[in-house]
């Protein structure tokens, strides 16, 4: 059992660590959105994976937007 006064760890706490490998492009626009959300926001920085975070609880939530991105994955699975 760990010290309590140890930080739980992504098991204890309940996360699970993902990774997802972007293109150049991909990585650069990602960041280019964090940085316009941390202007609009009038926040120091907004991190990737905070916009990830949401994104999946978006997604989780919108029936539609799941529709969306079925059909998406529908069309690569089918382009090979």
């Amino acid at each position: 059992m760990p010290d309590s006064a140890s930080p739980p760890t992504g098991a204890e706490s309940g996360s699970v660590r993902t990774t997802v490998d972007l293109t150049r492009a991909e990585h650069r626009s990602l960041r280019d959105l964090c940085n316009d959300y941390a202007d609009e926001l009038g926040v120091t920085r907004v991190a990737g994976r905070q916009v990830v975070r949401e994104l999946i609880a978006e997604l989780i939530a919108n029936q539609e937007l799941r529709k969306r991105i079925r059909d998406r994955l529908a069309g690569r699975a089918s382009n090979g």
